[in-house]
């Protein structure tokens, strides 16, 4: 409960030294006040990840029980930017055994350190296969990277597994979630952009597709319609896809506020992992680019 939790040690900190002295990476489990008093909402894990080049804040967030609903544990990035990007509560999602983490109670969350690396572990159990999810940054990138792994002690071998993300780009209009012609939503890949101007579709990925740069062509920092004071628009954000061990990766996009990917391992038994980069910084498209082409 919420009492429990503020009588949690303040926090817990992790500092890496790898390789790289000048950029060591961090993970810091912090307390946070958010729908403190909230009636959906009950306790809450916030954990920070950060280097010299970038920081995120990954939340972990369980909703209060209804008679109606069994409680949730919703994952999401909070931070560097709260609007945009994999910020939805529940956006970073996995479905095992046809079993969504968001029915699940976390066995563990833990801080790490390696030889090159800092992050968390999660740990989960969907029905005898045990799942680790590992969040992590290097020393020397601004990219969060997630990676799922069957742990080796699983009883049970995993039958299916899909991850599924949630994501906003750039910018919500305030419509009540409506679909509308502002929206003209874009996925850049290194191959190709897809407009998802429309109603919603799903795009497949080619293999060679290895990242996608997702943005509004009208709500952006760089457009008049993006540069509104009272609600500006957030930067493009970024997910980069290691094929090593992705089959399939499609999304579902439309004229309305959000997106979802979903990803697919070939071997369930191998590890598999996707990246997202987001900027702590309002930047046109152009310079998005510049920038992403010098850390992809």
């Amino acid at each position: 409960n919420l009492a429990e939790e503020a009588s949690a040690p303040a926090a817990r900190e992790l500092s890496l030294q790898a390789g790289n002295a000048d950029a060591p990476v961090k993970a810091l489990e912090v307390r946070r006040n958010y729908h403190k008093h909230n009636r959906t909402y009950d306790k809450a894990r916030y954990f920070e990840i950060k280097n010299k080049l970038n920081g995120y804040m990954i939340y972990f967030q369980w909703t209060k029980a209804t008679p109606k609903a069994a409680s949730k544990v919703l994952v999401g990035i909070h931070s560097p930017c709260f609007f945009s990007g994999l910020n939805a509560r529940g956006s970073l999602n996995i479905r095992v055994n046809n079993i969504s983490n968001t029915a699940l109670e976390p066995k563990e969350i833990k801080a790490f350190q390696t030889a090159g690396q800092g992050g968390i572990i999660v740990t989960y159990n969907f029905d005898g296969t045990l799942m680790n999810q590992k969040i992590y940054m290097t020393a020397d990138s601004p990219v969060l990277w997630v990676e799922w792994a069957q742990d080796k002690n699983s009883p049970q071998p995993a039958k299916n597994i899909e991850v599924v993300l949630s994501y906003r780009p750039c910018k919500i209009l305030s419509n009540g979630g409506k679909p509308s012609p502002s929206y003209k939503r874009e996925i850049k890949t290194n191959q190709r952009t897809i407009q998802a101007h429309g109603k919603y579709k799903t795009y497949h990925l080619q293999p060679d597709e290895n990242y996608a740069i997702l943005y509004d062509a009208n709500l952006n920092p760089g457009t008049a319609a993006g540069q509104n004071k009272k609600a500006p628009a957030d930067s493009a954000s970024a997910l980069l896809f290691d094929r090593t061990n992705i089959k399939s990766i499609r999304f579902y996009a439309g004229n309305s506020y959000y997106g979802t990917a979903y990803l697919t391992p070939n071997d369930l038994t191998k590890p598999f992992r996707f990246g997202t980069y987001k900027l702590n910084k309002r930047v046109s498209m152009d310079e998005f680019y510049r920038i992403f082409e010098g850390i992809k």
